[in-house]
């Protein structure tokens, strides 16, 4: 996907490409708009310098920029802003609108990590209101109002609406349609943290009746390149095996619940614990429940722990089975792992599919079900979570990541399954060795 960002400053421009390079993404801020770059650049970031010039000259420059950017291809375009607002935001923004067919700007001036946040429909810095920072008293365009909507009408020809914190924590996706369809051009929304502004770019990404212009210091435009970029790589699974029964982990699960479209399946735990004919029994339902859940969306999770159920008790299941507790741990966790190449073998080999492990001994029963001879090594997301590859074996380069029960904060598992989306989209059309 090419991306092609209008910023109004040159410092601007190269905060917020640096933001798209840290997603994989190569970026280039252009100096010289005589010529297109070569064909290694997927983002390009073009500088107006338009923060301090009349409405009217502002608006020629991001017309020639996005003409520009039509010459080069971009697929989505973004307008990067002022974390404080200064500049020509309405009359640019109008520009854009102008020139692309159904779109809409939703417009976000938080910047959390610089402690610029909106509430209210009131841009603060520092928790102080922008109309009563230094900023405000900028000599050539001083800023006498704090509202962003205000702010934005006072320089656009169009009408603008809001949404409040509450709405942006409920059904963000359906609010949001509902405001395009009723005919808004122009969205502010409140952000007081990273995980806001994720939620909308979310929500954004899941639009697909306009074009949507993210208006931002940076933030929201590199959280929406990242949801547009996973949501060409839905092709492409990934399947979590979670052998751990702490709540730690299932707060992880449900953060990660909440966030994207994943199935989980669960384990009769006991049957796989089992030295019965219940053993190869639970992997066959397991392995074909799953498999079928990977027809309704592109995450799945297997794992043991159930909401509803009580942790089972190995001590009494010991006696029934009369086997030691480690035997039926250790069952356990090899029926994991002939889940995993049951449903390789059957229909996730053909794809380039990403795997991620919960569990040293979930892991280890993992690796010697696939024969694999060990995990190259590549990167650590979080401490104690770490990215790599199978090495040798059924699924030789298999990408993967590996995770301790009682590691990683509450986004471990989400942050997780975007590593390796995003890894999964490098990899397209290479797929593993077998």
């Amino acid at each position: 996907m090419k991306v092609g960002v209008i910023a109004d400053d040159l410092t601007g421009s190269n905060a917020t490409g640096v933001k798209l390079t840290k997603q994989g993404r190569r970026t280039l801020t252009v100096l010289n708009q005589g010529i297109f770059p070569d064909d290694r650049y997927n983002t390009l970031i073009l500088n107006t310098d338009s923060r301090y010039l009349h409405p009217a000259e502002a608006a020629t420059k991001v017309k020639d920029s996005f003409s520009y950017f039509s010459g080069w291809g971009a697929e989505l375009i973004t307008k990067r802003i002022d974390s404080t607002f200064r500049g020509n935001v309405g009359a640019e923004v109008d520009t854009i609108l102008a020139a692309i067919k159904d779109s809409v700007a939703i417009i976000v001036p938080a910047f959390p990590d610089s402690k610029r946040t909106v509430s209210g429909g009131n841009l603060f810095v520092d928790d102080i209101p922008l109309e009563k920072t230094e900023v405000a008293k900028d000599p050539v365009k001083p800023i006498r109002h704090s509202n962003v909507c205000n702010l934005l009408e006072m320089q656009s020809q169009h009408a603008t609406t809001s949404m409040s914190l509450n709405e942006i924590n409920g059904d963000l996706q359906t609010l949001l349609q509902q405001k395009i369809d009723d005919g808004a051009r122009m969205i502010c929304c409140d952000a007081i943290s990273n995980h806001d502004i994720e939620t909308i770019a979310n929500a954004m990404a899941s639009i697909q009746s306009h074009s949507l212009i993210p208006v931002d210091p940076g933030p929201l435009t590199s959280h929406y390149v990242q949801a547009k970029s996973q949501k060409e790589s839905q092709n492409n699974p990934v399947l979590l095996i979670v052998g751990s029964t702490t709540n730690h982990t299932n707060n992880q699960l449900d953060y990660l619940t909440t966030m994207t479209d994943v199935r989980k399946v669960f384990t009769d735990t006991e049957k796989l614990a089992s030295f019965s004919d219940h053993w190869e029994e639970e992997i066959e339902r397991v392995s074909r429940e799953a498999l079928d859940q990977f027809r309704h969306t592109n995450i799945v999770i297997i794992t043991t722990s159930h909401p509803e159920q009580l942790s089972i008790d190995l001590s009494d299941l010991s006696q029934k089975e009369g086997r030691k507790i480690s035997e039926l741990g250790n069952r356990i966790t090899d029926g994991l792992g002939e889940i995993f190449i049951n449903m390789m073998d059957r229909d996730l080999c053909s794809k380039n599919v990403g795997l991620f492990s919960s569990g040293g001994e979930v892991l280890a029963a993992i690796c010697a079900s696939a024969k694999a001879q060990g995990i190259e090594l590549i990167e650590e997301i979080q401490p104690l979570l770490a990215y790599g590859q199978l090495s040798g074996g059924q699924f030789d380069r298999l990408p993967m990541v590996t995770k301790g029960g009682l590691a990683g904060d509450e986004r471990a598992l989400y942050d997780s399954v975007r590593y390796l989306q995003k890894e999964l989209k490098k990899k397209e059309g290479d797929g593993y060795a077998r």
